[in-house]
C-alpha cells in the first residue's frame, strides 16, 4: 500500500463535503411542511375547489399583482414534492450563481462557505422567506431566479438549454416587486460597461411582466385596505417621509443582533482596512468605528445571546411610531447607523485605490439597501414582518465574496 498524499487526502476530504452537503440539503428538503393556517392553507384550498386561475385572477383584480408566482403556487403547492425539492434546489442555485458571478472555483469547500453564510442569517428572515412554503414562493425562489437570469446575461452563457430556463425565469421573478427593480438596476448597471441585444431582449420582457405586476387593479384596493389596517396617516406622507420610513426599515435590518451576514462582512472589512498600508486619516477614524461596533456586537452576545435585543441597548429596534419619534434613543440609533455605514464606505473607497473587485462589492451593498428603501412606498413596511430584508442579506453575502478577493483569488479553492 502506498504512502497517502496530499491530492488523496483533498480528493477524500471532497467526498466527505459532498456527503455533508447532499445531506444537509436531503433532510432539509424532508424537513419541509405546509402549515395548516394563513396563505398556506388559502392556496391548498384553490387546488380543492378545482378553479385555481380563476381564483388568482380574482386576486389580481382585488388584492395582488404577483400573477406569475400566485399561478405556480396555485397549481403546485398541492405537489409536496415539488416544494420539497423546489426549495433546496433553489438554494443551490443561488449558491452555484454567487460563486460564478464572483469568480470562484464551484467547488465543496467554496460551497459549503456560502452554505454556512445563508444559515447564518437571521432566523426571523430565513423562516419566513426560506422554510413557509407560500414565504418561499415569494421571496427565495424569485430571489433565485432573478440571481440565475442576471448571471446568464452577466457572463454571456451561452447554453441554449440555460438561456430558455433563464427567460422561462422572467416569468415568475418578475412578479416580485422588490426582485425585478433589484434586477432591472443590476443589468442596466452591466449593460452601462457591456451593452448586448441579449440585455435589451430580456429587459423588455421583464418591462413587460413588471407592468402587469405594477398595474394590477388589486393593487389600488389592497392599499387602501392597508392603509386602513396598519398606518392610518400613512396618505399623509410625502415622498421624503416615505424614504424616511425606507431609512428606518434599514436601520432595523441593521441594529438585529443576530444579523451575523453583516458582522462577518464588517469584520473581514476592518482585517482589510487594517492591512492596508496606505490608510489615510479618516480611514484610520472609520477603523476604530467599526472595530468600536464589533467589539459591542461580541458584548452583546454575552448580555442578549440569540434573543434578537437591539444593539447597544438603544430600546429602539426600528418601527417607527408617535412615541418613539419623540425619543433619543431612536436618534442616538440612527447616528450609530450612519457613523457605521458612512466608515465602511470610507474604508472600501480606501481599498479600491488597490482592489477593483471594491466597486461590485459596493454595488451588491447599494442594491440591497435600495431593496428595504423602496418599502418605505408600501404601508406594509412594518406589516410585512423581516421576510422582506432577504434582498439584503444575500447582497452582504455576495459582498462578502467580493470582499475575499482582496486576500487572495484562491481563498475558496479547493484542488480536485
Amino acid at each position: 500500500m502506498g504512502e497517502p498524499t496530499v491530492f488523496n487526502t483533498v480528493a477524500k476530504d471532497n467526498k466527505i463535503l459532498v456527503f455533508l452537503l447532499v445531506a444537509y440539503f436531503l433532510m432539509l428538503g424532508l424537513s419541509m411542511d405546509t402549515h395548516n393556517w394563513g396563505d398556506d392553507q388559502y392556496f391548498q384550498a384553490l387546488t380543492d375547489s378545482g378553479s385555481i386561475f380563476e381564483q388568482v385572477w380574482s386576486r389580481y383584480h382585488n388584492w395582488s399583482g404577483r400573477l406569475g408566482i400566485e399561478l405556480l403556487l396555485g397549481y403546485t403547492i398541492a405537489w409536496s414534492l415539488f416544494w420539497k425539492l423546489a426549495i433546496p434546489l433553489s438554494i443551490v442555485l443561488l449558491i452555484f450563481c454567487f460563486l460564478k458571478l464572483s469568480k470562484y472555483q464551484v467547488s465543496p469547500l467554496s460551497f459549503m462557505f456560502v452554505t454556512a453564510l445563508i444559515n447564518l442569517m437571521p432566523s426571523n428572515i430565513t423562516s419566513e422567506s426560506f422554510y413557509w412554503v407560500t414565504g418561499f414562493y415569494n421571496y427565495l425562489l424569485p430571489c433565485s431566479l432573478g440571481v440565475f437570469c442576471f448571471y446568464v446575461l452577466h457572463e454571456k452563457v451561452n447554453d441554449k438549454k440555460i438561456r430558455l430556463l433563464a427567460l422561462f425565469s422572467v416569468f415568475i421573478f418578475s412578479y416580485q416587486e422588490q426582485v425585478v427593480i433589484v434586477f432591472v438596476l443590476a443589468v442596466l448597471f452591466s449593460a452601462y460597461r457591456s451593452l448586448s441585444r441579449d440585455k435589451v431582449f430580456f429587459l423588455g420582457v421583464t418591462f413587460v411582466n413588471a407592468a402587469v405586476l405594477f398595474s394590477a387593479p388589486g393593487n389600488i384596493s389592497r392599499y387602501s385596505s392597508s392603509v386602513r389596517l396598519y398606518f392610518s396617516n400613512y396618505s399623509d406622507f410625502g415622498f421624503v417621509e416615505k424614504a424616511y420610513l425606507g431609512m428606518d426599515k434599514v436601520y432595523q435590518a441593521f441594529m438585529m443582533s443576530d444579523n451575523w451576514p453583516l458582522f462577518v462582512f464588517l469584520t473581514l472589512l476592518a482585517f482589510l482596512g487594517y492591512k492596508n498600508p496606505e490608510k489615510s486619516v479618516s480611514e484610520k477614524i472609520s477603523l476604530v468605528v467599526i472595530v468600536f461596533y464589533l467589539l459591542v456586537v461580541c458584548l452583546q452576545q454575552q448580555k442578549y445571546a440569540f434573543t434578537n435585543e437591539s444593539l447597544m441597548d438603544l430600546k429602539y429596534s426600528g418601527n417607527i411610531s408617535f412615541k418613539s419619534i419623540v425619543s433619543a434613543n431612536m436618534y442616538k440609533g440612527y447616528l450609530v447607523l450612519l457613523l457605521v455605514m458612512s466608515s465602511a464606505i470610507t474604508l472600501m473607497l480606501g481599498l479600491a485605490r488597490k482592489h477593483s473587485v471594491i466597486w461590485p462589492t459596493l454595488l451588491c451593498l447599494f442594491f440591497g439597501v435600495i431593496s428595504i428603501l423602496m418599502l418605505g412606498f408600501s404601508p406594509t413596511v412594518y406589516a410585512s414582518g423581516l421576510r422582506v430584508v432577504l434582498i439584503f442579506e444575500l447582497s452582504l453575502i455576495l459582498a462578502t465574496l467580493y470582499l475575499f478577493q482582496c486576500i487572495t483569488n484562491k481563498s475558496l479553492v479547493i484542488s480536485k
